[in-house]
């Protein structure tokens, strides 16, 4: 398993939770409301201008009126706990970075984009950021990131993966109490070369291909309740392969 965590925080964006930063600010929330639970992807209502918060782990307090949700439950990356969240915004741009950056404390970096800003840092063991873009009157934004300190032991390869394969990304979550898990691997050799292996390696170990899926560069495999589904590039120097895994739901 790669461990990376320059790579997670390439791929994911999350929200820190700051308390001092906000003491004394009038639009900031009040009390426990920084800690308010919206149950994922609700906006929870409550006094002056608070919001939306991600459920279990560090984050920012929205303002009123804004939703968020998630792309899963129980989400790692390369083994370590992470999360993603979408949210919306009513706040100009400038407005909601300012909101953001002063919950977000002092060892938070904000960038300027040509469409949007980018707000990033560590905070509790979380490598996070926040990326935000221009909508006029409201603003979108990707929340994400991983926590540095835990990390859960790294699964094992399937067995069919052909030989040679190099880890590049492995992302799991729990979607309606199913884990799908999604990786990426690469090769030194050919796409087709990798294609026909995994075929054959997936009959051999009892797989078969789903009822109407593609032969090309796309493929979906199962074994009882569980699914397989891949796609075979080719790479300057050898191939790649986006591999997603559902497991049995029983």
């Amino acid at each position: 398993m790669v461990d990376r965590p320059g790579l997670a925080a390439g791929y994911l964006r999350v929200r820190a939770q700051r308390r001092g930063p906000l003491a004394g600010r009038r639009d900031a929330p009040s009390g426990g409301k920084w800690l308010c639970r919206a149950g994922g992807a609700l906006a929870c209502a409550a006094a002056g201008a608070t919001s939306a918060s991600w459920a279990d782990m560090p984050r920012f307090v929205l303002p009123a009126g804004s939703v968020e949700t998630g792309i899963g439950h129980a989400l790692s990356l390369a083994g370590r706990p992470a999360d993603v969240r979408f949210f919306s915004a009513p706040m100009p741009l400038a407005r909601l970075a300012a909101w953001l950056i002063a919950q977000a404390g002092p060892d938070a970096t904000l960038t300027g984009l040509p469409d949007g800003a980018l707000i990033a840092g560590r905070s509790e063991g979380w490598l996070w950021s926040v990326r935000l873009r221009d909508a006029g009157n409201r603003t979108y934004g990707i929340a994400s990131g991983t926590e540095l300190t835990a990390r859960k032991a790294a699964p094992a390869p399937p067995a069919w993966l052909p030989p040679g394969a190099a880890l590049r990304l492995d992302l799991s979550a729990l979607d309606d109490g199913v884990r799908v898990r999604q990786q990426v691997y690469t090769f030194e050799r050919g796409a087709a070369d990798v294609r026909a292996a995994l075929a054959a390696n997936l009959a051999a170990a009892g797989w078969r291909p789903a009822a109407g899926a593609g032969s090309g560069t796309a493929a979906e495999w199962r074994l009882g309740g569980r699914r397989a589904a891949f796609v075979v590039v080719e790479l300057p120097a050898g191939s790649g392969v986006l591999l997603q895994l559902h497991e049995d739901p029983a």
